[in-house]
Order: structure tokens, then sequence, then C-alpha cells
């Protein structure tokens, strides 16, 4: 991180799942200075609901978080109106994920002993920072053996086994 100036954006993202977003709405973002965060997110992933606690929560309202829980659903609000947080985070410069990510480990932030990103969403949300969500067309994890799995399966029903 030392070689990235303060003020540039930065990205963080999980290596064990793909999925398709509007890379154009990000870049506008960024460009129009919308949003010191933007969380990427999915609508009714169905495996999240059978293990709600291995995902983080996000209340979305006309495209910004509203509310941000980790590694549970947000209380008082239906699952079916929770969207699930991906792992993947912009932040608007280096600067603020610097100042957030000292200020979680400051304060001894954690869940279940670890400190996730996902926290430093939660929190930024509750300080009235601009926590914008953007939505993915598509989603696939594999990080589990399930869902890795899951994925040769329908890559193979889709694509006849043909490799990627």
């Amino acid at each position: 991180m030392e070689v990235i100036p303060d003020g540039e954006p930065v990205l963080f993202a999980p290596c064990d799942t793909g999925c398709l977003f509007d890379v154009k709405e990000l870049a506008r973002i960024e460009a129009e200075s919308e949003a010191d965060l933007v969380v990427l997110t999915a609508k009714g992933h169905l495996p999240a609901l059978f293990r709600p606690q291995m995902y983080g929560w996000v209340r979305v309202q006309k495209g910004m978080a509203t509310s941000i829980a980790v590694k549970k659903q947000i209380e008082g609000v239906d699952p079916h109106d929770q969207e699930v947080v991906l792992g993947t985070f912009w932040f608007a410069s280096k600067a603020s994920f610097v100042r957030e990510y000292e200020a979680m480990v400051a304060d001894k932030d954690t869940v279940n002993g670890e400190y996730y990103i996902d926290t430093m969403a939660r929190r930024m949300v509750e300080q009235g920072a601009k926590v914008r969500a953007l939505t993915v067309q598509k989603y696939v994890p594999w990080g589990t053996p399930e869902e890795l799995d899951t994925f040769h399966y329908w890559n193979d029903v889709h694509r006849g086994g043909r490799p990627l």
C-alpha cells in the first residue's frame, strides 16, 4: 500500500468469487465523486439465506447502503429486502481506507475475533459517509467445496464440459 498515493482510489476483491457488474456505473460514481465507498452486493443469493452467518448484509435504498450487518442479517429487516456483501469494496481514496482501518483496529471492532472490511463499511454508514451499494447482475461464489462443486455442475450443464 505504501506505493499508492493517499488520494488514489483502492479496490479490494476476493479471489474466490466472480461477478458481472456495470463497470461504467462504477467509473461514473468515481468520476462524479458520488461515494466515499462502494460495496458490491447481490440480490436474492439463495445460499446466503441458508447460511446468513457467512455473509455481510446490506439494506439498500435508492442505491445507498443505509445499514450493514456483518456475519448476520440486519435485525428488523426482511431477509428478502437485504442484499449480500460480495467482499468487493472500492474506497474513494487510500487515505480513507487507512483511516477507517486504523479506527476499527483501535476500537477492537471485531466480529468473531476477526476484522472485516464489512465492519469498516458498517461504521462508515453509521458515521454518515456516502456508501453506495452497486448491485451486480450475476454472482458466482466458489469459496467452499460445495460452491465449487455447484459451479462445476452448472458449467458442465451449460458448456458441455468445455473449459472456461
